[in-house]
């Protein structure tokens, strides 16, 4: 109970409450786009119409990402591309780039939302066959043992887990009208949490490229999530959000005329 008296909102209620003022995009917008770029070809103009529906200009764009490598800050700076731990609110576009190795309890959510199994998610890895057959049993182990039966259940099951607070930075960002690029499975994942809080996410969330591990395809493939044609494997360093920042900006322009 807070100090006031009331009830303190639980983890899973958070983010319902913040996603529930995430809104529509400007269909109109989009449409306009459409006639507009009709001669631009392939993926580039599509996602133009798609950008345009946010209103986004692309002149503020940041970089979200807690441990860049020296290579990814020479990128972004040659780029002229700000890195910030966290999304920051002057901002019209951001990419997020938070790494591609799950955890443990990660995978369970990844397990909830795609309704896939662990097999699937984590890939054959014929290198060390005993180690894959022991994370599968771990990982079935831990989803038997937490008993949740919705993503609610486990949200407030597991209500600090870092990759809730990344799923509270995507949605406090969208629900500003800001559009965000995800880079790597565990946005996606966080990203994927939010969808399931508020379908109107979709509008707001671009997947930098291709997912690089198998549970990143999942959850690309569950949503049909919007993809940026940025030829960079989406593997979470950052690089991919890099290049997607960069059409990001030219599609803008076209936007713009």
């Amino acid at each position: 109970m807070c100090p006031s008296g009331e009830f303190e909102l639980s983890k899973s209620d958070q983010l319902r409450s913040v996603a529930s003022e995430i809104g529509l995009a400007d269909s109109a917008a989009r449409r306009k786009a459409v006639t507009s770029l009709a001669e631009v070809p392939g993926a580039l103009g599509s996602f133009a119409a798609e950008l345009a529906a946010t209103n986004c200009l692309a002149k503020e764009t940041v970089l979200v990402c807690s441990n860049p490598s020296d290579f990814l800050q020479s990128a972004a700076a040659s780029n002229s591309i700000e890195i910030f731990e966290r999304p920051p609110s002057a901002s019209d576009l951001i990419a997020i780039a938070a790494g591609d190795r799950l955890s443990d309890v990660e995978y369970v959510f990844t397990r909830i939302i795609c309704n896939r199994d662990f097999v699937q998610l984590l890939g054959f890895k014929a290198t060390d066959d005993a180690v894959w057959q022991q994370a599968i049993v771990n990982l079935r182990d831990l989803f038997k043992q937490i008993n949740a039966e919705t993503l609610s259940e486990l949200i407030d099951h597991f209500h600090t887990e870092p990759i809730l607070e990344l799923a509270m930075q995507i949605a406090s960002t969208i629900a500003r009208r800001t559009p965000v690029i995800i880079d790597g499975t565990r946005a996606l994942l966080a990203a994927s949490i939010v969808f399931e809080f508020s379908v109107a996410a979709r509008s707001w969330l671009f997947v930098a490229d291709s997912p690089a591990s198998p549970a990143g395809m999942a959850l690309f493939k569950h949503r049909n999530w919007i993809s940026l044609p940025a030829n960079q494997v989406s593997a979470g360093d950052g690089l991919a959000g890099i290049a997607a920042i960069s059409l990001a900006r030219t599609a803008a322009l076209l936007v713009r005329g």
